[in-house]
């Protein structure tokens, strides 16, 4: 047994004539494209789930203000059109994207691609109280909101690129109804 040993040793140390050690070209080349194949599938993967992640901040983000609205409501007998009037913090890295002289009615983040807006569809009067309160979340061309009227309905409205996304997150699949020029996809729970 100890020839054994020596004899694979010996042949294992010696290098074979004309062989040389390391990878051929045709091996390196399929271990990048298996790596390349492997990236093209994960990546695509990643982005949604890091859109699915921001979008469920934007709804935390809406849900919050839209409470904030209500208690704004009992106090007041109407909805607040400045978001910094709500009994709300607004996250720190949150500035104003939208304002009418000083009311602010949409914070943004744009590092990270969310905001929250109050119905704009109309110009700030106050005789006029807002009607929802939507959440958005961007990234590059797809965009989604995540829109809660004050009678409580919840939607998810996309833009093209994003209405698999609503369908999947709702479990509608048809729209409801237009926000504008988007459709609507009411969340069924």
């Amino acid at each position: 047994m100890s020839k054994i040993y020596q004899k694979m040793r010996v042949s294992n140390s010696k290098p074979v004539k004309g062989k040389t050690a390391g990878f051929t070209l045709i091996e390196l080349l399929v271990g990048v494209l298996i790596i390349g194949i492997l990236a093209a599938i994960a990546f695509p993967q990643y982005q949604n789930t890091v859109f699915k992640s921001r979008y469920v901040e934007a709804i935390t983000l809406a849900e919050s203000f839209w409470q904030a609205q209500q208690r704004y409501k009992m106090a007041n007998g109407k909805y607040a059109w400045d978001l910094y009037s709500l009994d709300i913090e607004p996250p720190a890295n949150m500035t104003p994207a939208i304002s009418s002289g000083e009311k602010v009615v949409a914070l943004r983040d744009l590092k990270k691609g969310v905001g929250i807006y109050l119905s704009t569809s109309s110009s700030v009067n106050e005789n006029i109280s807002p009607t929802y309160v939507a959440g958005l979340v961007w990234n590059g061309t797809k965009q989604a909101y995540y829109y809660k009227d004050f009678n409580g309905k919840r939607y998810c409205v996309p833009n093209t690129k994003t209405t698999d996304f609503c369908k999947s997150i709702t479990g509608s699949s048809i729209s409801t109804g237009r926000w504008g020029a988007y459709d609507l996809y009411e969340f069924i729970n």
